[in-house]
């Protein structure tokens, strides 16, 4: 995650990683090179919309417009990503709790939209926990369906841990019972009322 990807490379490279193919099956599959595969989900290469269609096809996705400008669970997780990346979790917090925001303010399908994709991994398994529990929280909020990558069995962190220590060092951690049930599930310590917009 050095490098920013633009949207259309994080989606192509998202959509593969999510369809479980190799760079080299998911290009055999899109009729291409895995050159231009590596190209395209670096940002070396922008795919026009007849070639994007065809990728996003390859990896058993299509493209939809649905109206909305917050960022989903994929770009929340590379925001998140990046921002540990740079030793920054300050703004990683930003993100989780913008995209937590983003989720509470929409409603049904909007809101199921916005959790859909399945993120790419942020490089710690307890921002990839707090992703999943947010989502979760809010789609479990309304009785929506979950998307399948939310797995509180491959995400679930060995051991309860809180997540504003990890932001710092003042952080505390909260107490057991205000956590909600789709964090604790997760082993995610983040008080309910920390999710309210500020």
């Amino acid at each position: 995650m050095s490098a920013k990807r633009s949207p259309a490379a994080q989606l192509v490279r998202n959509a593969r990683v999510a369809s479980g193919l190799t760079q080299k099956e998911f290009a055999n599959r899109a009729n291409t090179s895995q050159v231009e595969v590596s190209d395209y989900e670096r940002g070396v290469r922008s795919p026009n919309y007849a070639t994007f269609d065809r990728l996003l096809r390859a990896a058993g996705q299509r493209i939809i417009a649905v109206p909305g400008t917050r960022n989903d669970s994929s770009d929340t997780a590379e925001a998140i990503g990046d921002a540990l990346e740079h030793h920054n979790p300050e703004a990683a917090f930003r993100h989780l709790l913008d995209y937590s925001d983003g989720l509470s303010e929409n409603e049904g399908v909007d809101r199921v939209l916005l959790a859909v994709a399945k993120p790419a991994k942020t490089g710690s398994p307890l921002w990839d926990a707090a992703v999943a529990a947010v989502s979760d929280y809010w789609l479990s909020r309304d009785k929506l369906p979950l998307p399948h990558w939310i797995d509180p069995v491959n995400l679930k962190l060995p051991e309860p841990t809180a997540l504003l220590p990890a932001v710092n060092r003042y952080g505390l951690a909260p107490d057991v019972d205000d956590v909600a049930e789709e964090f604790r599930k997760y082993n995610v310590l983040l008080a309910t009322a920390t999710l309210a917009s500020v």
